[in-house]
């Protein structure tokens, strides 16, 4: 139903003593676009549509021509609720609420297919008529868009962000009010970034049973609408018997887990980790780039080489340098296991025997000239004469390698014709060498 325009208004708060000569005529120009706008009376098992028709400013605060809320804004009863000084009166009070809310809200959705955002400043309730107004949660949301962050928190904390225009579902309407019921119960000790705990703690004369709806509801997100409005209404008799004094108040307490010291402890841990995760990501690629960094250098310590992406020409190339120079690390890369185990421990035993009688020679080695690198002080094994050929040419290559090595001790040169045939094969993008066949033949001594 709908009523003719009225000469009321709606003051909407934004005034230009509170917001920016800019912000305040962005508002009023947006306010204009949104009329006109409807705002719905549900009262009795009836929806009545009034509609905003017009933006003006009086006073210098801008208002919503055509309609007047009755009664009081929801936020503002959240503000005065602790006026009611008996605790039982004020529990009481907030429960009534809410059953009139859940009333209002599936009469709501009869008419129009969809339950309204439970908005605190969108929501007007007058009591002796047991009448509730839904003001369009678009011109609300305009509204509070001008609002400081901490109180857009609060007046939202009931809605998730997806239902700020309208709630399908009846158990996220559940949800919303689950919310609701929590915040007005956690008036004066509550906080948009504390941790939720039992509503027992705050009136320990609440049962159990709405105590656990409301727990899973706003920790789960889950909860049966129905379920919700017969436990209210359950609780609301309840209460009233306390008032009336028929029954006698009884006091019980929450399961620890849901207690403030707990709930506490978890919020910092969840807190921690959702504020710390960049950082942690940050130090955990700090560290694995610190032991790359590591490990490279201590590979090219070791004269190790990476040999991803060579082709098997160059492994061979490598191969004879690393036999020349007699690097174990290097000759350890290339063949794929054990492979080349006698070789690399006899290069290694040549190397140690080699060193060995180096060092303790009565003759020690001539000191480098002016100009000579030092590496070139001592030289065991010299390669010469390399030839290699390629015998085959397959997924796995095979080459031929024929040398002369010349391999240096105490008592002279010992010269040696050495032919390595080398097989190879890719192993996950490198070349390996898989086997090794050797034939030696000593030449004079």
């Amino acid at each position: 139903m709908s009523n003719p325009q009225s000469n009321l208004f709606f003051n909407t708060g934004i005034c230009e003593k509170n917001v920016s000569n800019r912000t305040y005529i962005n508002l009023y120009k947006g306010l204009k676009n949104l009329i006109p706008a409807p705002a719905y009376l549900v009262t009795g098992n009836k929806v009545y549509k009034y509609e905003f028709r017009d933006v003006d400013t009086r006073q210098r605060c801008i208002i919503l021509k055509g309609y007047l809320p009755k009664g009081i804004s929801i936020f503002d009863l959240y503000n005065s609720i602790s006026d009611y000084t008996e605790p039982v009166e004020r529990v009481t009070v907030i429960f009534r609420i809410v059953n009139l809310l859940i009333k209002a809200s599936k009469i709501f959705y009869t008419e129009f297919g969809h339950f309204p955002p439970l908005i605190l400043n969108s929501i007007y309730i007058e009591e002796n008529t047991n009448s509730i107004c839904f003001i369009s949660p678009e011109i609300i949301d305009l509204i509070n868009s001008s609002r400081e962050e901490e109180y857009k928190k609060l007046v939202e904390y009931c809605i998730k962000p997806e239902h700020k225009e309208k709630i399908t579902n009846q158990d996220d309407l559940a949800v919303s009010i689950c919310r609701f019921i929590y915040l007005f119960l956690s008036k004066n000790r509550y906080s948009t970034s504390a941790p939720e705990i039992d509503i027992r703690c705050f009136y320990k004369f609440l049962p159990r049973d709405i105590s656990n709806i409301i727990w899973y509801g706003i920790t789960k997100n889950k909860v049966s609408l129905d379920r919700l409005e017969q436990t209210v209404s359950k609780t609301l008799n309840l209460l009233n018997s306390f008032k009336n004094k028929n029954k006698n108040i009884v006091y019980s307490n929450p399961p620890l887990i849901r207690r403030p010291f707990f709930s506490r402890s978890r919020h910092r841990i969840k807190t921690f980790i959702s504020f710390r995760r960049g950082l942690l990501i940050v130090i955990i690629l700090l560290v694995g780039f610190g032991v790359y960094l590591i490990t490279d250098f201590i590979k090219s310590s070791k004269g190790i080489i990476d040999i991803t992406g060579l082709p098997p020409e160059k492994i061979v190339e490598i191969y004879i340098k690393a036999i020349d120079e007699l690097d174990v690390e290097v000759l350890e890369t290339l063949f794929y296991k054990r492979a080349g185990r006698k070789l690399i421990n006899e290069v290694s035993t040549i190397y140690v025997v080699s060193r060995l009688g180096q060092i303790y020679s009565k003759k020690p080695p001539e000191s480098p000239s002016m100009g000579e690198e030092v590496y070139n002080i001592w030289d065991p094994v010299t390669i010469e004469n390399v030839s290699i050929t390629r015998i085959q040419d397959s997924s796995q290559p095979v080459f031929k390698i024929s040398y002369i090595k010349k391999i240096e001790t105490e008592t002279g040169v010992e010269k040696y014709s050495e032919i390595d045939t080398l097989h190879l094969a890719k192993i996950k993008n490198k070349w390996r060498i898989v086997k090794i066949e050797r034939t030696i033949k000593e030449i004079n001594k």
